[in-house]
Formats: C-alpha cells, sequence, structure tokens
C-alpha cells in the first residue's frame, strides 16, 4: 500500500512539473477583429457593416471553440498516455507497473485536460474567417 502511495506521489510530482503558470497581468482576452473595407467597391458603399461583421466574428468565434475543443481533448489523450507511461515505470519499481499506469493516467487525463483548457482560454477566433465572410457578402476587404 505504502509503494502504491508513493508510485502515485512522484507521478503526481513528475506531471506537476509540467504544469505552465499563466502570463504575467493574468489572462489575456482577444480583441475580435474588424477589416478594413473599400467601402466605394463594397456592397451598398459599407451601410450594413456593422451588422455583417458581428455576424461574421461570432462565425469566427464558433469556429475558435471548435478548435479549443479539439485541443482540450488532444491535451486529455496526450496527458493520459504520458501520465500512464510514468506511472508505469514509476509502478515498475515498486512491482505495480499496471496500477502506477492506471494511477498515472487518470492524473495525466486531469493535467492534460487543465493544460488544454488553459491553452484554448487563449485562442482568438481566426482573422481569415471574418475576412472570408465579408467578402462572401459582398465587401471589398483590404485586410
Amino acid at each position: 500500500m505504502i509503494r502504491q502511495i508513493v508510485v502515485c506521489a512522484v507521478t503526481c510530482a513528475l506531471l506537476g512539473a509540467c504544469a505552465h503558470p499563466p502570463p504575467r497581468g493574468g489572462m489575456a482576452q482577444a480583441r475580435p477583429y474588424y477589416p478594413v473595407i473599400d467601402p466605394a467597391t463594397s456592397v451598398n458603399q459599407g451601410q450594413n457593416y456593422s451588422f455583417d461583421v458581428a455576424q461574421c466574428q461570432a462565425n469566427a468565434a464558433e469556429v475558435a471553440e471548435d478548435r479549443a475543443d479539439g485541443q482540450v481533448l488532444g491535451s486529455a489523450l496526450a496527458g493520459a498516455a504520458i501520465g500512464a507511461a510514468a506511472g508505469a515505470l514509476a509502478g515498475a519499481h515498486a512491482g505495480a507497473a499496471a496500477t502506477g499506469a492506471a494511477i498515472g493516467a487518470g492524473v495525466g487525463v486531469v493535467a492534460g485536460t487543465a493544460h488544454g483548457a488553459r491553452a484554448a482560454a487563449h485562442t482568438a477566433p481566426p482573422p481569415q474567417v471574418v475576412m472570408n465572410c465579408m467578402r462572401a457578402r459582398g465587401y471589398n476587404v483590404l485586410y
């Protein structure tokens, strides 16, 4: 029993060493992207710009959310794999590689999910989605 606790503690310490503190000044919020258009050559001389750009930004936010979900899932799976490997190695010394792998995988999933969620919080909506959306609505997007 003591060996299993030691294996778990070593695994947690190894995975905890991979954690990163948040950037200075806290979490950064992504700014919305406002494309620059040429009103003279855009649909209705750009009169509906505010409405259209808001809808395009909402589309881009959905794309960013989908990417973030994939990022969290990928980090969780990577954490499980790394945790299981580290736990198996640590557990092998105690004669309980399978137990160590199971504990390491559990800790790895938690650590990987947390890391992926933190990284996903910094995922900004891609400006290219807004640009493509505005072009599809008839705007001449300069940049």
